[in-house]
């Protein structure tokens, strides 16, 4: 009963337009357990999505771009996938600005730049990985057909979104949040921008949507 009414009151500050810190403070002290126990769940959905994605990628789909990689995650996984050392895979990563920490310096971008304008040739990459990043950008069909632009014919896109019932996260001054979306809206932006075999799906805590996930081929 007691987690049925902390989704409850999740969903109506959601609703309401409360934001992510407002939320988390809110549900935090009402219900801290089931803060406590659910918090990561939406990052562990994420990163279990994009694990299944990458053993469907090959050799041949070299070189993978992560945009908007924050601190590069998903680098070890691919190089372990395909067996190759992770300083040797051919993996570009690209986001509008460097973190100051150690960690950033370690395994931040290689490359800075602005997911609307991808500083890297047309047909030049066979994967592109982008998580949670499509909501940050007013201008998110024309990022779509930026990747559709960077990815050869038949490349292949790992996308995520925030659900539904994610709240909005802005970071000013590097980070807004502009959008929310459907599978439908989200599948008809992919086809708009050049993308076929478009495969979406969600997850769902409760009856709260807290992801998307898509997988599509360039044309």
């Amino acid at each position: 009963m007691a987690q049925e009414f902390a989704t409850a009151v999740t969903k109506f500050l959601v609703e309401s337009g409360a934001n992510a810190k407002t939320t988390g403070i809110i549900i935090g002290t009402l219900f801290p357990r089931y803060a406590k126990e659910n918090y990561k769940l939406p990052r562990q959905n994420i990163e279990n999505f994009i694990q299944e994605s990458a053993t469907g990628v090959e050799i041949n789909d070299l070189p993978i771009l992560d945009l908007g990689c924050g601190r590069r995650n998903y680098r070890n996984l691919f190089s372990q996938i395909l067996d190759i050392p992770e300083k040797e895979i051919a993996y570009v990563a690209i986001d509008h600005f460097i973190g100051s920490d150690d960690m950033y310096k370690k395994s931040g971008p290689n490359v800075v730049g602005s997911v609307s304008k991808i500083p890297l040739s047309s047909e030049s990459v066979g994967v592109v990985v982008c998580t949670e990043v499509l909501e940050h950008v007013a201008d998110d069909g024309e990022v779509l057909k930026e990747i559709a632009r960077v990815l050869r014919q038949n490349g292949k896109l790992i996308l995520t979104v925030p659900g539904k019932y994610i709240p909005k996260h802005d970071k000013l001054p590097y980070q807004v949040d502009y959008h929310r979306y459907t599978e439908v809206g989200l599948s008809q932006k992919l086809t708009d921008a050049g993308f076929s075999n478009i495969m979406i799906s969600d997850r769902c805590f409760n009856d709260l949507q807290i992801n998307i996930f898509a997988n599509a081929v360039k044309t």
